[in-house]
Order: C-alpha cells, then sequence, then structure tokens
C-alpha cells in the first residue's frame, strides 16, 4: 500500500451494510483523496506537505492530519485561529460532500521521527 494511502484505509475500509448481508465501500474516500493535493497546495507557503485523514464509517466526520517538515512549521500552523474552518471550506470547494471536518491537527515530520519511530500510523492513532 503507497505511503499517502496508509490510512486512507480508515475510510476505504468495507464495512458492512446495516440494511443487507452484503458489504459496502465507502465511496466519500474519492473525493477526499482527490482534495489531498488541494490541501497540501493550500498550506504549502506553511510548510504543509502531507495530508492524513482519520475517520469512522459510516460516521459523516473526518479528522484532519496536516503535516509539516518541521516543529517550527507545525508550530506556527497550529497557532492559526480558524484552521478548521479553512480546511472546511477547502473540502466543499473540491466537491467533497457528505463529510463534516470535525477537527485539524498539525503534526511535523520531526516529531513522528524522534517520537513515533517514523510511523505516522502510530502518530495518528
Amino acid at each position: 500500500m503507497p505511503e499517502s494511502r496508509r490510512f486512507g484505509v480508515l475510510f476505504e475500509s468495507v464495512v458492512p451494510s446495516r440494511c443487507e448481508d452484503r458489504q459496502v465501500s465507502d465511496l466519500r474516500w474519492n473525493r477526499l483523496e482527490a482534495a489531498r493535493a488541494n490541501l497540501i497546495a493550500a498550506f504549502a507557503a506553511e510548510g504543509v506537505d502531507r495530508v492524513e485523514y482519520v475517520a469512522s464509517p459510516p460516521d459523516a466526520w473526518v479528522w484532519v492530519w496536516l503535516g509539516t517538515g518541521t516543529d517550527l512549521q507545525r508550530d506556527a500552523l497550529s497557532v492559526v485561529v480558524d484552521l478548521r474552518a479553512q480546511v472546511g471550506r477547502l473540502l466543499a470547494d473540491a466537491s467533497v460532500e457528505g463529510i463534516e471536518v470535525a477537527g485539524v491537527r498539525v503534526q511535523s515530520a520531526e516529531t513522528v521521527n524522534r517520537d513515533y519511530g517514523g510511523s505516522w500510523f502510530n502518530a495518528v492513532r
């Protein structure tokens, strides 16, 4: 599985349908994947070079993790007052419907490497 999609499994995973015996896949993941590049581009000047999503299907909410290279970049972006609203608008502009941004976290590769052995999976859990 490509590194950039590791956490996509949370949204992309197959979940049992409540109405039938068959399993269905959450199609909202494709819209989030398409919006990833837009989010990175929108926050590139602040050092964002990675976006991860944490979700719990079939719930309609998602946590968006913006990844920066350094702790300094992370700290500067973490204090932006309307960050959640900005991310929500960018997702709406990318036609991501049926998803609510529950929150936005900012993490740096420096911290992930230092505190989580380089594992973004462990960092976002």
